[in-house]
Parts: structure tokens; C-alpha cells; sequence
């Protein structure tokens, strides 16, 4: 995306979607549950094994971010048509 603004250029874009959850222990695991294992392992609720079952598991496979981070942000704010503006402006 970041080339098609570069250049200027008419493209399509497709987006993907997001990366399906893993299975652990009977539950989903998304990005989300890597971050809170972490708070876990801290708070000693988990230990070190679990901790490292969950990050290895929470993303299984191809697929955007399951974060609404900015992978998925400018996925989601790409309104049909989009085309880049030039920064520059000509004399």
C-alpha cells in the first residue's frame, strides 16, 4: 500500500483478513491472549511452559495481524477507490 501511495499509481488492493484463532486447553488464543499470558506469568498465576505453549500457539498460521494494529487500521480505512494524492504540489 505504502508503494501504490509512493507511486501514484490506480491498483487494487486485497486485503486478506485477519488470522484465525488457535486452540489451546479448549479455548480460542488470539494476539491478545500472548499479551495476557505475559501478565499472568508475572502476576505467577502461569508459569514459564504454559507461558511459552501460548506464544508459540496464539498465531497458527498466514493471515494479518490478529491486533488491530496497523496492518488492519489502514486495511479498515481504505475506502473503496482509494487513490493516492501527490504530497508534492507542482508549480
Amino acid at each position: 500500500m505504502i508503494a501504490i501511495a509512493r507511486l501514484n499509481i490506480l491498483a487494487v488492493l486485497v486485503y486478506g483478513g485477519t488470522i484465525k484463532p488457535a486452540r489451546h486447553k479448549g479455548r480460542d488464543l488470539t494476539i491478545v491472549s500472548a499479551f495476557e499470558a505475559v501478565g499472568e506469568y508475572i502476576a505467577k498465576r502461569i508459569d514459564e511452559t504454559e507461558l511459552l505453549e501460548v506464544k508459540r500457539r496464539a498465531c497458527p498460521g498466514a493471515g494479518s495481524c490478529g491486533g488491530m494494529y496497523t496492518a488492519n487500521t489502514m486495511a479498515s480505512l481504505l475506502p473503496p477507490g482509494w487513490r493516492s494524492r501527490s504530497a508534492i504540489s507542482k508549480p
